[in-house]
Parts: C-alpha cells; structure tokens; sequence
C-alpha cells in the first residue's frame, strides 16, 4: 500500500486515443482530463518511465539516452495549432456521454495554446462551469527556474468542473423506442446522435 486512503476496488488503466476512451463513458461517469500544458512533446521528457512501461526500447542515444524520435508518442494537446480543436472535440464527445468532467490547467497562456479562460469559454455553452484557484507548482519542462530543485515554478492552478446542461441530454436519452417490436433503424439513431450534438 502507498497511502493510507486508497480505492476499495481495484481500478484498471488503458493507453488509448482521449475521444476513443471518453466515447465508451457512461451518463454519470466522471471524466478527469489534465491536458499538456506546453507546446514540447510530453515525450521528450517522460521516455524514461515509457521505457520502463513498455519493457525497455530497442535503441537509445545522445545525452538524455533517448529513443529516436519516430518511436516516441506525440499528441495534438502539445500542438500549438491542434491543441484547442483537440480539447474542443473531446469535449463533445463527454457532452454527447453525459459525462461531469474536471479539468485542471494552470491558470495562465500555455505555449500551447490552451489556458484555463479558453478551456472555460469552450465548455460555457454546454455545460455550467465552476473555476476554483489553487497553488501549485509545475514542471518547466527543462526551463530555468528560481526553485532550489530546479525546473519548477509556483502558480496558481484552475480546477475546472463541467457539469452538463439539462437541456442537452445524452444520445441514450433521446434515442427512439423501437416501434411494434422492431429495432431502431440506423437513419433514426444517426438524427438522434445529431439532435445530440446540436
């Protein structure tokens, strides 16, 4: 045991594209979503511990004993000019789940491109959205700092929630009853899908 609070039910984790995991969630399920703050592949810096997650790497090289850069994750979150789109589209697909989500992102502009006023514009015509700041303190990614541990900064965090609003109800919600015994057909739960999306 790590901590002495821990979970009572052995939970289960999954490397899976963000929309692909968020469009098996349930209505209710909640969603926490802590994306890349920087506009560096998360990579370059955690390729030790996916190293150690994936059994080693065939070859490394140069100071940090790196693999090549093909073999390495990328994500559009860290991709100044995909990253808000990518946030966007994720939270479509939790809106049309049904989902409560909780977003935690520093609360200033991220070379990204994200920030949490952006995160909160996204998400205000969907969803009733509640900001709360904290301090914190994050990694600079190999930045200067003025931190005794090096790489570190103190700022304030913003803890999002996104509760959904009750006039936008999940595809299950308003998908039709099957008429005289027979099912849906797919024309019909495409325009509910669509009235979902809407």
């Amino acid at each position: 045991m790590l901590a002495p609070r821990h979970a009572q039910v052995r939970g289960q984790a999954h490397a899976s594209d963000a929309e692909v995991l968020a469009g098996v969630l349930s209505e209710g399920d909640v969603a926490f979503c802590d994306p890349p703050y920087s506009s560096v592949q998360y990579s370059r810096f955690y390729h030790v511990l996916e190293g150690i997650a994936r059994g080693g790497w065939d070859n490394v090289s140069g100071a940090g004993r790196a693999p090549a850069r093909s073999e390495r994750a990328s994500s559009d979150f860290s991709l100044r000019t995909a990253a808000v789109d990518s946030l966007a589209a994720l939270l479509r697909v939790l809106r049309r789940r049904g989902c409560r989500v909780m977003v935690t992102f520093p609360n200033t502009d991220a070379s990204n491109g994200l920030s949490a006023k952006r995160i909160a514009a996204l998400a205000e015509a969907d969803w009733h959205v509640t900001s709360t700041l904290v301090d914190s303190t994050h990694s600079t990614l190999g930045g200067r700092s003025q931190d005794p541990r090096g790489g570190r900064r103190k700022l304030k965090e913003a803890v999002i929630v996104l509760r959904p609003k009750m006039h936008l109800l999940p595809v299950a919600a308003i998908s039709p009853r099957p008429s005289q015994g027979r099912p849906a057909d797919a024309a019909s739960l495409s325009a509910a899908r669509d009235v979902a999306a809407s």
